[in-house]
């Protein structure tokens, strides 16, 4: 039996649209990897595909494996069953993923209700710990408050704490410090480094904030029109990126904190263009039409190619001698 998480040609189609392209990686037990790309790639698209989830209206393909049981393969109830256990997931915006119509502590008592045999003594005791330990500053009043009434670093919060209630062996979470300020989001990135070290839980990091990922995932992964475009561990992609994809937006990160790197107006390096609609790439590889390093051969798909570090680019950065 494979532990940990494994996905294996997955896909995202809209009707005969293709959104997200055979993405293939795995997630040891305890290891930190992170998605990255801007907005559009299809990061949130891979990890509702992972869950489950994908609205109706969208198709998924491929095997998503976790220890080594095909989630693919199993009835609603059954993936239901692991949803919020074994796998768990932090949504971007809390506002749309809370019931705004329920206390707060009743939503976190509803996976231990669902995924443990407790008592409602044990269930309310295990809910106030939880809010605890999430390190809301009145545990006992924020369970009694709806979701509107907590602010949105509290509303996060809360979210971490359900989807760590049942001590889960893989943990997404999907742009979760977004809409927070800078110093609300570095206590909340402090808070899940040191939840998911305590429970062990692997962890899926999905952003477009390159600092997020470099201080705290091993490995990165680095999406782009639905494809992963670069791969390996996190120091060596950020130190030598290989896929020009990467490099621009290292570029670009590492510009919003180092003025020399600015150009002559002062402004942030860019990548050429924009990020297509979804299902309005261009054929072959996917960044062909903003990328300066072009040729001819770039109209035919590159393979994602090595071992430790994988590149989808027929035209990549090579290492200096």
């Amino acid at each position: 039996m494979i532990a940990g998480l494994e996905l294996t040609g997955v896909g995202v189609t809209a009707g005969p649209t293709a959104i997200v392209h055979d993405v293939s990686f795995s997630l040891a037990p305890g290891e930190r990897v992170g998605l990255i790309g801007e907005s559009g790639s299809g990061k949130s698209l891979t990890a509702l595909a992972i869950m489950g989830l994908l609205p109706e209206e969208l198709s998924g393909r491929g095997t998503v494996r976790l220890d080594g049981r095909d989630l693919t393969t199993m009835s609603d109830r059954q993936l239901g069953a692991l949803r919020g256990d074994r796998l768990a997931m932090v949504f971007q915006e809390p506002m749309t993923a809370l019931n705004p119509l329920m206390r707060v502590g009743r939503q976190v008592a509803e996976a231990l209700r669902r995924h443990r045999d407790l008592s409602r003594a044990e269930v309310a005791a295990r809910v106030g710990q939880l809010l605890a330990r999430v390190e809301l500053p009145d545990p006992a009043a924020a369970g009694r408050a709806y979701p509107h009434q907590l602010s949105g670093g509290q509303r996060q919060r809360v979210m971490l704490a359900m989807a760590l209630a049942c001590d889960p062996a893989v943990l997404i979470c999907d742009e979760p410090t977004t809409a927070l300020d800078v110093t609300v989001q570095a206590r909340m990135l402090a808070l899940i480094d040191r939840l998911v070290a305590e429970e062990g839980s692997a962890l899926l990091f999905i952003t477009h904030d390159l600092a997020v990922v470099s201080g705290r995932c091993e490995r990165v992964l680095v999406m782009y029109g639905g494809h992963i475009v670069e791969a390996g561990p996190t120091a060596a992609v950020f130190a030598l990126p290989r896929h020009p994809y990467t490099a621009g937006l290292l570029q670009a990160s590492a510009a919003t904190t180092d003025p020399s790197l600015l150009d002559g107006r002062g402004r942030l390096p860019t990548i050429p263009g924009t990020v297509p609609a979804a299902g309005h790439f261009p054929s072959g590889c996917v960044f062909r039409t903003r990328c300066q390093r072009a040729t001819d051969v770039c109209e035919t798909v590159p393979p994602l190619a090595g071992a430790a570090r994988q590149v989808a680019c027929w035209h990549p950065i090579e290492a200096p001698p």
